[in-house]
């Protein structure tokens, strides 16, 4: 694989570096990326081109039944491209790898939501019970499987899982770091008890998860007739002048 093409003179647009940690910066634009001089725009193309081979560049794509998007350029043709050619290549290849990201992603939701569901029918069977770590849509094809009970309905339950989702504080290192942007809660359910973890948060991160519930309990409360609705917080060290925290949300049906 070539390597050595190089960024150029313009280090930042919009305070944003072009390349981070050896990624396109999650938070630029195509618009953004047309901005760069010249060799910065053809190292961006070359990493966007080589990324879209790859799952780990896609955040929600089960890497078992990734396929790679296989986009017609070659190396020698980005460094001879000018810039009206890069710009070109840059919009359709993010358009594409947009695309892309998002067949997979839904190839992965209807994956892991048959394993949720055939997870549920094992379990029964195997009489198997315990706390167990979920992805959304495997968490979805389990509680379908459960089935209706009292005031639990899969149906009304589901979107409000998505919306708890998508709307959850992500993780933000500022701009210039790949993992901004990332999902940093995950789901389990246990009986008669789904619960939204996060396993660590420092400073203004757990103020921003307090403020996310006090906005989202009435609604979580409204939807998904839930009898209980609560955010639990665990205080750890880290060391002697730092301290880190664990939060639930946790959702019960009598």
């Amino acid at each position: 694989m070539q390597t050595n093409l190089t960024t150029g003179t313009r280090p930042a647009v919009n305070d944003k570096h072009a390349i981070v940690n050896g990624s396109i910066n999650p938070t630029l634009t195509a618009d953004e990326l047309t901005q760069f001089d010249t060799d910065t725009k053809r190292t961006a193309l070359w990493t966007l081109k080589v990324g879209a081979e790859f799952a780990p560049s896609y955040e929600d794509v089960e890497p078992s039944i990734f396929t790679p998007l296989r986009y017609e350029l070659s190396y020698d043709e980005i460094k001879d491209a000018d810039d009206a050619l890069l710009d070109w290549h840059i919009r359709e290849l993010t358009r594409q790898r947009g695309d892309h990201r998002r067949e997979m992603e839904a190839q992965t939701g209807r994956f892991f939501y048959q394993l949720g569901r055939e997870f549920h029918e094992a379990q029964k069977k195997f009489r198997v019970s315990g706390e167990f770590k979920m992805t959304l849509s495997q968490l979805c094809g389990y509680i379908t499987a459960e089935g209706a009970w009292n005031s639990f309905d899969p149906a009304k339950v589901k979107p409000v899982l998505r919306c708890l989702d998508r709307s959850f504080p992500r993780l933000d290192y500022g701009l210039n770091n790949p993992n901004t942007g990332r999902r940093q809660h995950y789901f389990t359910v246990e009986g008669a008890t789904i619960r939204l973890k996060v396993d660590y948060l420092k400073g203004e991160a757990l103020a921003t998860v307090r403020a996310w519930f006090k906005a989202s309990e009435p609604v979580i409360r409204t939807h998904a007739l839930a009898d209980e609705v609560s955010l639990r917080v665990n205080d750890f060290a880290i060391s002697e002048t730092v301290t880190a925290h664990d939060a639930t949300v946790r959702l019960w049906w009598d």
